[in-house]
């Protein structure tokens, strides 16, 4: 069965000769939503006229028992229909993540660029239109490369879909291969902090494995590992607030695409399957992803999991089972082959060579627009820190605190109209 993702997606439910039509999502009105439960969405001929009008009603005459049927008839339609509807994110990285003992400073960065399934065939078919223009009809883009003239016309496309970045920035550079060592050394500890024996047995070996595999990292691979690491669980927070809202179909399955570069795929894939699961497990443990009250995380149920440390789940609380989020749909590729993979590649460079006074503000400047503004740091900085007692540490680059602003200021925000109507009446 194929559905063409630019068809509203709607179930029909009859009741008693009463069509009632639960709609989860349109094309023309993405986050148009209707939730489960007693009331559906009706279309209800008029007596006497042409056409439908909407609104919400009860289904009349049927007890709770009943609805219930319904509604997880409905509720399984729902889900068959999202198997069809995913979010492709793209992960590549740009930069040096080497040691130099501050002979050398650069910025590194790993970037994420997610784009809804509703918007790949277009996004694709204008990229390749864009590399015709630019003469690389045949070949790949690399970001590094372009001209400022070329860097804004990538921006310009990007912004006509409704794609999201993500990134993490770090200057490996100015550390000691000593200091890296010691650095892990402390991150591969801090996976048992808030792990007591309450939690299940299974995840406290997995982290006890991580911890001996993430002390075994040549330092290079640990930082971008550290930075892939802090880059997934911001963009998967970022990535279900903002799409919740908006596009909630979308978060019923991930494509996770990442570049395969020059490095052998057999140990990456190691990290990915193995290493980065537990990783970010152990983040949310310490740091909760956030969630949007009122938006619909409905389509995420299919990755719905027990409390990992054991204990009853808490009213009002969710708990996704990252290991399966991350191998929903997994590859490594090699960009050549992956258009998605060239506009990531492309935004990854525009950031560095942005961050390394290398791209002029004409190419770069509007790139913030693609970012989701978050309360701190859009664009995430990080500064290791050699204090054993902290965990990072502020970054004083000043061409850096000169770029992220201009970033930040264009970033779109995270809460919709609906989104901020329904927290000032909540507060009232």
């Amino acid at each position: 069965m194929c559905v063409p993702r630019c068809w509203p997606l709607a179930i029909k439910l009859v009741v008693d000769g009463n069509e009632y039509v639960l709609q989860p999502w349109t094309e023309r009105i993405p986050g148009k939503v209707w939730k489960l439960g007693k009331e559906f969405h009706c279309r209800a001929r008029l007596s006497g006229q042409t056409g439908f009008r909407e609104r919400n009603v009860q289904i009349p005459g049927k007890d709770d028992v009943v609805i219930a049927r319904y509604v997880e008839q409905a509720r399984r339609a729902v889900l068959f229909v999202s198997t069809f509807c995913f979010v492709h994110i793209f992960i590549d990285e740009s930069g040096q993540f080497i040691p130099l003992d501050g002979a050398k400073s650069r910025a590194a960065a790993t970037l994420g660029l997610v784009v809804p399934s509703s918007m790949q065939g277009a996004l694709r078919r204008s990229f390749r239109k864009l590399k015709q223009r630019l003469g690389a009809s045949g070949g790949e883009i690399k970001g590094a490369s372009l001209s400022e003239t070329d860097a804004a016309q990538v921006i310009a496309l990007l912004q006509q879909y409704d794609v999201i970045l993500e990134a993490v920035v770090v200057d490996a550079g100015e550390y000691r291969d000593l200091d890296i060592t010691d650095f892990k050394v402390r991150q591969a500890d801090r996976l048992m902090l808030h792990i007591t024996r309450e939690h299940q047995p299974t995840l406290i070996q997995e982290l006890i494995t991580s911890q001996e595999a993430m002390k075994a990292l040549p330092n290079q691979l640990f930082i971008q590992v550290f930075c892939l690491w802090q880059l997934i669980h911001r963009l998967l927070e970022t990535a279900t607030m903002y799409y919740a809202q908006r596009r909630p179909t979308e978060l019923g399955s991930f494509v996770w695409r990442v570049d395969a570069k020059d490095a052998s795929i057999t140990p990456m894939e190691n990290l990915w399957t193995s290493l980065i699961p537990p990783l970010i497990m152990a983040k949310t443990t310490m740091s909760p992803m956030g969630m949007i009250p009122g938006a619909d995380y409905s389509f995420l149920e299919r990755f719905d999991s027990a409390p990992v440390d054991g204990s009853a789940p808490i009213p009002g609380h969710y708990y996704t089972d990252i290991t399966r989020v991350l191998r929903d749909d997994f590859a490594l590729t090699p960009s050549e082959d992956d258009l998605g993979l060239q506009m990531a590649d492309i935004c990854a460079a525009i950031l560095t060579r942005a961050l390394n006074g290398t791209l002029q503000p004409p190419g770069w400047q509007s790139l913030g627009s693609l970012f989701v503004r978050r309360e701190r740091q859009t664009v995430r900085l990080i500064a290791l820190s050699l204090d054993r007692e902290q965990h990072s540490r502020d970054v004083a680059n000043p061409r850096w605190h000169a770029v992220v602003p201009t970033l930040e200021r264009l970033a779109r925000p995270m809460l919709t109209k609906r989104t901020l109507q329904l927290v000032e009446q909540s507060s009232r």
